[in-house]
């Protein structure tokens, strides 16, 4: 790939793309791909050579003026009413989205309309909002990458963007997780009536904190029954255009051995039964996927979450997902006192500071609970 200053920046993209895909997992480039059409529609004409902080910044204030692609779908409360009452018949996940009170795509609108037989605009408010902060902190980072290779390229002598100040990030996170009694009862439910292997994947995200991708890549290979320990070294996703696959987890980071106690033992031991007698499994070989359909084959991760929302439906529990699962845990360590680096790397973060952002009111509520006890001591 011959390049130089003179080299546009649409045309540095393009190329560039082109081996990034052969180098990023196929979520992050779909991701980049994406991002970087406006990057290309606005900077496109402009030489390596020749584009400026200021460039820059313009692009940043003309995203910030910019509309979503994307029209969102607010339910209205008689919607959400309706839904609570009336809607059986509507799939869990779109019902599970309007009762949290979540935006949901005009797909999932019009089938809701559709099932009451009234009027998309009846139920819902539509919404085209600006592109938010950390939408455009995503387009910064791209950037910065996309220069940074240019400059490994030879194309220009340094990275413009090492200059350029990120965009200020006001929109915060904050992981939404179960109380205790939610997260009890969730556990005595999935016991009593959930059905294997489904059952276990939702105890097990539970129980370790696990991302989905990553229960459903676990191999009996990673169990140490011994040692009770287990070492997560791979994931499983599902994209229409490739089915299921494998792939690394997240972050480098998010290769990592956790400890598990019996009742996590316990869990391994009843898929090795779900296994045996549903499967024909008798003994499972080093590579055999933990989470598997009855015919021996990894499961496709989106069905463990499609049966998560029908089962939470079914059984009137507390509306969250899987992931709200591994939050809970992240809540429930945080709340033992557990160090936040120990939290951090059970989890996979990147670095404790994710950690902190994401579990922040959480932490401050200990905080809290820290200095009653203190001045209950002194």
């Amino acid at each position: 790939m011959y390049v130089n200053q003179r080299t546009t920046i649409g045309e540095y993209v393009r190329m560039w793309l082109a081996r990034k895909e052969e180098e990023l997992k196929i979520n992050t480039f779909t991701r980049y791909e994406g991002l970087s059409k406006r990057i290309v529609e606005y900077l496109g004409a402009i030489p390596l050579g020749k584009i400026t902080q200021a460039d820059v910044y313009d692009f940043y204030h003309y995203l910030r003026e910019t509309k979503s692609e994307q029209t969102r779908y607010t339910p209205t409360s008689a919607c959400i009413n309706l839904v609570k009452i009336k809607g059986k018949n509507i799939k869990a996940y779109i019902k599970n989205s309007i009762l949290q009170e979540k935006n949901v795509n005009r797909n999932s609108a019009e089938k809701v309309a559709a099932a009451f037989d009234m009027p998309v605009k009846a139920l819902f408010i539509e919404r085209t909002d600006k592109l938010s902060d950390r939408t455009i902190s995503h387009y910064h980072k791209l950037l910065y990458e996309i220069m940074k290779d240019a400059a490994f390229d030879g194309a220009i002598a340094d990275n413009i963007m090492i200059k350029v100040r990120p965009p200020k990030i006001t929109d915060a996170i904050e992981a939404r997780c179960l109380d205790i009694k939610s997260a009890q009862l969730l556990v005595e439910y999935v016991r009593a009536y959930a059905v294997s292997p489904f059952k276990e994947a939702i105890l097990l995200f539970l129980y370790t904190g696990m991302r989905r991708g990553e229960v459903c890549g676990l191999e009996w290979r990673d169990i140490d029954f011994q040692n009770k320990i287990l070492t997560i070294s791979r994931a499983s996703y599902y994209l229409p255009k490739r089915g299921i696959f494998t792939d690394t987890p997240k972050t480098p980071k998010s290769r990592r051995i956790v400890s598990f106690d019996e009742k996590v033992a316990e869990i391994f031991k009843d898929i090795l039964i779900y296994q045996k007698e549903k499967c024909n499994i008798d003994t499972p070989k080093p590579y055999q996927r933990l989470i598997v359909t009855e015919d021996g084959d990894p499961i496709n991760p989106n069905n463990v979450t499609k049966y998560y929302h029908k089962f939470i439906r079914e059984y009137n529990l507390s509306i969250s997902t899987p992931h709200t699962l591994r939050h809970t845990n992240a809540s429930l360590m945080i709340a033992a006192n557990t160090p936040i680096t120990t939290v951090s790397g059970r989890l996979g973060h990147s670095n404790p500071e994710i950690t902190l952002r994401y579990y922040a009111h959480q932490i401050s509520s200990e905080n809290e609970k820290a200095a009653k006890a203190i001045e209950n001591m002194i």
